[in-house]
């Protein structure tokens, strides 16, 4: 058990736009399931106890994580999951072993939130999507698709958690692992995407083998776009956007699958947003995705305090 000063729990509003595509196709994945017994405590006033977290997928696509923790999340209470999506910590939050996405459950008042997820931008873990990562799942925990969450077939998934507790004098954490992550195989299989559109690649059947994916950062987004299917690899035709202080307003930041990793489903583009703001726009940040924001910096400045 950690405690940091309560001046860690700042976070910034930040803009991000996190669309889904329509391209993401799971029909099935193959079942498989890990998990950890954390120790207990013991002592009163904690955060809330975390006690075996259980890891699985099942045969239908969805990524299911069970805190094992007993009691409702009250007011001040969050329990955080940071998913290393795509098994490769250079594209993540190193912090974090590497996450790039976590999922965060608040308490709030007399209710507790939906999962809710955040997404690494090079910077930060941004929430700004109001719609719920998937469904609740114990105190804390969530069940959300391998679509919803990004994780390419394939990959081996590297997962750390913990709870909070935001005190008047006091942070409280309880990590679980305390070292570490809990790893979870991922492998699942898709069908052509139902659309109708009508351009030149709709005919396309899903990748059937193994794609392997180019690098694209710094390009425009239309020679990305062939860049990628001259590999055989399938596009999305929607883009997924990020802040990034290297690569200008427009042009490609990367892809949804690391460049030189083997893809055989949608492989999607981020494009830049430009730099971020200097000043975040605090007068319309929804309370809730600020609460989880700031659920996660807590931890993060954590971490990095050592």
């Amino acid at each position: 058990m950690s405690r940091i000063s309560l001046l860690a729990v700042v976070a910034v509003a930040a803009m991000f736009t996190a669309t889904a595509s329509a391209n993401a196709a799971c029909t099935s994945s193959t079942p498989s399931a890990a998990a950890y017994t954390d120790p207990v405590d013991g002592e009163l006033g904690l955060a809330p106890e975390i006690t075996t977290v259980k890891v699985s997928v099942d045969a239908t696509c969805h990524y299911v994580v069970d805190p094992g923790i007993a009691t409702p999340l009250a007011d001040g209470d969050g329990v955080f999951v940071y998913i290393d999506t795509d098994g490769n910590p250079a594209t993540g939050a190193a912090e974090v072993g590497g996450a790039d996405a976590a999922i965060v459950t608040v308490g709030l008042g007399t209710t507790v939130s939906p999962p809710l997820r955040g997404v690494w931008d090079g910077e930060m873990f941004v929430f700004d999507d109001t719609t719920p990562a998937g469904t609740s799942v114990g105190n804390g925990g969530f069940s959300a698709s391998v679509d919803a969450l990004a994780i390419p077939s394939g990959a081996t998934t590297n997962l750390m958690l913990g709870s909070l507790r935001v005190t008047e004098d006091d942070v409280l954490l309880d990590l679980a692992p305390d070292a570490g992550a809990i790893s979870l195989p991922v492998t699942w299989s898709a069908t052509a995407p139902v659309t109708k559109r009508t351009d030149l690649y709709t005919a396309q059947a899903p990748a059937a083998a193994a794609c392997t994916v180019p690098r694209t950062k710094g390009m425009t987004v239309q020679r990305a776009r062939a860049r990628v299917r001259s590999r055989g690899c399938s596009v999305g035709t929607v883009v997924q956007r990020a802040y990034s202080a290297s690569v200008k307003r427009g042009r490609v930041v990367g892809t949804s699958i690391a460049a030189g990793r083997d893809a055989r489903g949608t492989v999607r583009l981020i494009v830049s947003r430009g730099k971020r703001p200097r000043k975040a726009r605090k007068a319309d940040a929804n309370p809730v995705l600020a609460r989880a924001s700031a659920v996660v910096a807590a931890d993060v400045r954590r971490h990095v305090a050592g």
